[in-house]
């Protein structure tokens, strides 16, 4: 960042930023998404930031991480969000679960 501001000069805008464009202000939400689209496509991954952050909260969720700590994470003003979002067993959890209940009942 600091070649980019010497390059840029006069014309650098002090914003504090972490990812700024080449004279420090914003970058645009839509060079944000196609850079992120382009990255995400061969992995499969969905088309758009909520998409990375729904599946955080899941894994995060299917780990056995604390709700508390999930909802922190994702910046739920309450937990009961994070509890009512987030609750998706991924199938291999289910399947534990079941295996799990069978041992219990002894079928």
């Amino acid at each position: 960042q600091n070649q980019e501001r010497l390059k840029a000069g006069p014309l650098w805008q002090d914003h504090g930023l972490i990812f700024p464009t080449s004279i420090g202000t914003p970058e645009h939400y839509r060079n944000i998404l196609r850079t992120y689209q382009k990255i995400a496509k061969p992995y499969g991954i969905g088309k758009g930031f909520h998409t990375l952050r729904h599946s955080a909260g899941t894994l995060l969720s299917s780990l056995g991480i604390p709700v508390a700590t999930v909802s922190a994470i994702l910046g739920h003003s309450r937990t009961s969000i994070t509890h009512d979002i987030y609750p998706h067993a991924l199938p291999e959890d289910s399947r534990r679960a079941v295996e799990e209940l069978s041992k219990l009942i002894g079928s």
